[in-house]
């Protein structure tokens, strides 16, 4: 048995005992003290007793290294050993009672001196319930980390003044960005660059996180664009709602598949619709334009054939003509029509060559030269610059403009065609001193709708002229631009790209 008689006596002459050992023995924590030479306890208050399970006898043989679990005694020795003044642990330390059951006490020790005798004095608080909390706690967060970490959802968390202070896996996924360059961010920062689904810039105020930040209520469901680069696009559903009074929580699902899908979706009903009004225009050019000649033209034929046997050559020859007129019209008529229609298949394919516009207009100018109104065709430059496009579509489109300005031009007028460089476009004027366009008619011309006027001799068309030549420039990356005032005249300036 280890004798504790020669601290009590030298505690007696200190001063009374028993007083001491009632005061020790009121307090809630743990006291006790060990010889600093054999590490074996000398004295222990009754509530070191209770929170250990040992009475009074066990104590005076129980050594301090008892106390802690095996494989902590030889670090316990080695802090006691070393340790000249006073010890506190920052952590619950792990304790074992009497019966091995392990619990958790902060623990204090320091070394104090008694009549020349050295003594560890250490107490012990018993934190073992708020030490498994903690441990919960903890586990918690590691499992709620690891959740956050492959939540298949962008998580953010800003404190109260919009710092962001936390950003998930997937939420610098979506926005392109490490966690450590999030987390230098504002949620209402200039660097972001937000669109709403229009593609027009989204103001900040219209954030769900800064909205939940601001009104200190849940927000949802905000569709915004996060652009991360060029033709780089991460689309995002958020919502976000204040945790408490410090942090808020904002969270995004990918829905750039959707938008993806939904844009093509509409694209693809807006070609659909497209297609059916064209079909439609189509179909009701067909039934006017093309049934009434054609009447006319059978008309003709009928006539000649019952009454061929009463007819001289003369008159013969001069329903031939009517006939060959009116084939000629409607042969014009349908080849219109087809290269219109052509022209609305978006996946027409057409192959360029490379040659001179200024070749082109002269051939023109040529096949117009001798028109019934003696309507003078000029070309003022020949400017040898070549252009890539299709020759055949080319020619349809300038042979359509200065045919319809001499539709629209009175005997004896003119047309003029110019040629000039422009940076790196070749800009083509047709200009003529006619009737002019009225505003509804351009307008019309502009929204490819059919126009039909006569011209100054009355001439007729299919009114699809200026919509067929504003589909050949457009399909070239080009611009057709229409000036005219009634009764003035008109310039047509067709821009077309030059070879690289």
């Amino acid at each position: 048995m280890h004798n504790t008689s020669k601290f009590d006596r030298k505690i007696n002459s200190i001063q009374d005992y028993n007083i001491l050992n009632s005061i020790i023995n009121v307090v809630s924590e743990g006291l006790v003290l060990a010889d600093f030479e054999t590490g074996y306890l000398v004295y222990a208050n009754n509530s070191f007793m209770e929170l250990f399970n040992y009475n009074k006898e066990e104590i005076e043989n129980l050594h301090f290294t008892k106390l802690h679990p095996e494989n902590l005694r030889n670090e316990f020795i080695r802090l006691f050993n070393e340790t000249s003044s006073e010890y506190q642990f920052e952590v619950p330390i792990p304790c074992l009672k009497k019966d091995g059951k392990l619990f958790h006490c902060i623990v204090k020790h320091k070394l104090i001196e008694i009549n020349g005798i050295v003594y560890n004095f250490a107490s012990f608080t018993d934190v073992t319930e708020k030490y498994l909390l903690e441990q919960e706690l903890i586990n918690t967060k590691i499992k709620l980390d690891k959740i956050l970490e492959v939540a298949p959802v962008g998580i953010n968390i800003s404190d109260k003044k919009g710092n962001l202070i936390y950003a998930n896996s997937f939420s610098q996924y979506l926005l392109g960005l490490t966690e450590e360059q999030i987390t230098k961010r504002q949620i209402d920062g200039v660097e972001w660059e937000i669109i709403r689904l229009d593609y027009s810039k989204m103001p900040p105020d219209e954030y769900a996180s800064v909205r939940a930040l601001k009104e200190n209520k849940l927000i949802t469901n905000v569709e915004m664009g996060v652009v991360k680069g060029k033709n780089d696009i991460s689309w995002i559903n958020v919502s976000a709602t204040p945790l408490n009074y410090d942090e808020l929580l904002i969270i995004y699902n990918d829905i750039t598949n959707y938008i993806e899908k939904k844009n093509e979706l509409e694209q693809k009903q807006e070609e659909l619709i497209n297609i059916i009004e064209q079909k439609n225009k189509l179909l009701s050019i067909i039934a006017h334009d093309l049934k009434s000649p054609f009447n006319g033209l059978l008309g003709f034929i009928k006539l000649l054939i019952n009454n061929y046997d009463y007819l001289n050559e003369s008159e013969i020859k001069e329903y031939l003509n009517f006939i060959n007129i009116s084939a000629e019209k409607n042969f014009h008529l349908i080849d219109e029509l087809l290269l219109w229609a052509k022209l609305q298949d978006k996946s027409y394919k057409f192959e360029k060559e490379q040659f001179f516009i200024c070749d082109i207009l002269e051939e023109i100018r040529y096949l117009y030269s001798s028109n019934p109104k003696f309507i003078n065709i000029n070309i003022s430059s020949y400017t040898r610059i070549p252009i890539k496009a299709n020759l055949n579509l080319i020619k349809t489109l300038f042979r359509n403009l200065v045919s319809n300005s001499i539709k629209f031009t009175k005997e004896y007028g003119y047309i003029n065609l110019i040629i000039e460089k422009i940076d790196n476009n070749l800009q083509i004027l047709i200009e003529d001193n006619g009737i002019g366009i009225s505003e509804e008619n351009l307008r019309k011309i502009f929204n490819n709708e059919k126009v039909t006027t006569l011209g100054t001799n009355n001439e007729t068309g299919t009114g699809l002229g200026l919509s067929i030549c504003k589909e050949i420039v457009e399909l070239h990356n080009g611009n057709m631009i229409i000036e005219s005032e009634l009764n003035k005249g008109t310039k047509i300036k067709i821009t077309l790209p030059l070879v690289d």
